[in-house]
């Protein structure tokens, strides 16, 4: 089984010790993990301060990048998790905006609650599982 790193020159100048995303060989398939994604810009800025559909717009284009480096796009996710800052307040508009993004390829999903995300201003964290046939 063969591994490879999907890494940006932003995410190679971090000095972190992970990657935002992982492509596995896997016989005739690949298998793509792409790491907790934030609604920030290049420069490590949060968009969309206060703003959730902003910054779930923002995740997902980032994700779009992520895939597209590894060979795949958004129609190959088999697995997303949305993590949350305010579910009560943000599940709906999320909810709605990933539909946007994801109707076609329907991957299983989870979305959790959390008290707060890694950088303040961020209201929504997500990760994802995709497979691509070589």
């Amino acid at each position: 089984m063969t591994k490879s790193f999907i890494v940006s020159e932003s995410s190679s100048k971090s000095g972190r010790a992970f990657s935002p995303a992982v492509k596995f060989d896997v016989g005739d398939a690949e298998m793509i993990f792409v790491s907790g994604l934030l609604p920030k810009d290049e420069q490590k800025n949060v968009v969309g301060e206060g703003d959730i559909e902003a910054q779930t717009r923002c995740v997902f284009e980032k994700m779009i990048t992520i895939l597209n480096e590894a060979g795949a796009d958004l129609g190959d996710l088999v697995k997303v998790d949305i993590y949350l800052v305010n579910m009560k307040r943000d599940f709906e508009k999320v909810s709605a905006i990933r539909n946007g993004y994801l109707m076609e390829s329907k991957p299983a999903a989870t979305t959790v609650g959390i008290t707060s995300a890694m950088t303040d201003g961020c209201d929504i964290e997500i990760d994802a599982i995709a497979t691509k046939r070589k």
